[in-house]
Order: C-alpha cells, then sequence, then structure tokens
C-alpha cells in the first residue's frame, strides 16, 4: 500500500490495439485524491445535485472540449468532472487519410493512451502544478447496452457521489482522508 491506497494494478489489456476505432470508459484521478477540479452543490429535495467546477476544474474542461480539435477522429460522448477525478467516454471513428493526430502511432492512428497523457499534460502546463495521479482506468465499450450503461452512470455520477468508490470526506485542517 501506497499512501493508504492499494499499489495499482496495470489495466491495459497486453494484447489490444487501443488505436482501434471504437468507444472507451476512462477515469482518471487527482493526485492522492485531492478534491481540486469540482464541488458537489444542490443536495436538496429541490435541488438535484450538480457538478460546480473549480478554476482547474474548468481549465481539465477546456482541455478535454479541446481533444477533438487537436485529435480528428476523437470525439469525447460524454464526461464529468468530479471533485477529484475524471469520467470520459471516448470515440475513436476513422478519418480519411489515416492521420488522426500530431504524433500518431505507426498505422497513422492515436492511441487513448496518447490522448489521456495529453490531456493530463496539457493541464499540468496550464495550472502550473502537477494534480494528476499516474496511469488512468479504461473499459472497452462491447456493445449499445455496456455504452448505455457508461453513459447514464456519467450522467448520474454528481447525483451518486457520496457512493462512489473515488469519494472520502475531507477533514478540514487536518490532512485526514476518511472513506
Amino acid at each position: 500500500m501506497t499512501n493508504g491506497y492499494e499499489k495499482r494494478k496495470h489495466s491495459r489489456l497486453k494484447t489490444y490495439d487501443y488505436t482501434n476505432s471504437g468507444c472507451y470508459f476512462i477515469t482518471f484521478c487527482t493526485k492522492d485524491r485531492a478534491h481540486v477540479l469540482s464541488s458537489i452543490v444542490g443536495r436538496g429535495a429541490l435541488t438535484p445535485p450538480r457538478v460546480e467546477l473549480t478554476n482547474i476544474g474548468k481549465i481539465a474542461a477546456e482541455v478535454i472540449e479541446r481533444t477533438s480539435v487537436v485529435y480528428p477522429g476523437i470525439s469525447i460522448d460524454n464526461y464529468v468532472i468530479m471533485p477529484n477525478h475524471v469520467h470520459l467516454l471516448i470515440r475513436i471513428s476513422p478519418v480519411d487519410g489515416g492521420v488522426r493526430a500530431p504524433r500518431p502511432t505507426e498505422n497513422g492512428s492515436v492511441s487513448i493512451t496518447e490522448v489521456i497523457k495529453a490531456m493530463k499534460s496539457i493541464t499540468t502546463r496550464k495550472i502550473g502544478t502537477k494534480i494528476w495521479q499516474t496511469s488512468f482506468y479504461d473499459h472497452v465499450i462491447r456493445n449499445d447496452e455496456d455504452y448505455q450503461t457508461r453513459f447514464r452512470y456519467i450522467k448520474e455520477n454528481p447525483a451518486k457521489w457520496q457512493q462512489d468508490k473515488y469519494y472520502y470526506q475531507e477533514v478540514q485542517n487536518a490532512g485526514i482522508h476518511s472513506r
């Protein structure tokens, strides 16, 4: 265990080509799961929970939304920026001419790993400090039902924040995190 968290396993499928056309569910977290991206507000009966981005969260959103401009053939179908993590549905589509990125792989396409690395790197550069944990979680979307389940999960995540596996309560001024 490191910093109270289990040692992370590399989740990439060893034989899978992450430049393949398709849709991917991605999650990446802040360093030490710090609540620096957003707050969940409006938990009353009349006010449904919603995400209120911090300045850092706004920069992350801007980077996410520009991804399809930087990487033609890559689109973000849905995303949510939670207090300490981001969920994305990323789609890779074929592009005429084959080249989709400034730094494509051998087959002329960009991998999900390269896209996530760029998102984190650009966000870090813009805010001036490292906020991201190493690596990310991925899930290859297998069919329409799987896609709809992940899409709903992203949409409903703010309302279920306190049940989220990435949730913890920050203790004021103590630097202690409890789940």
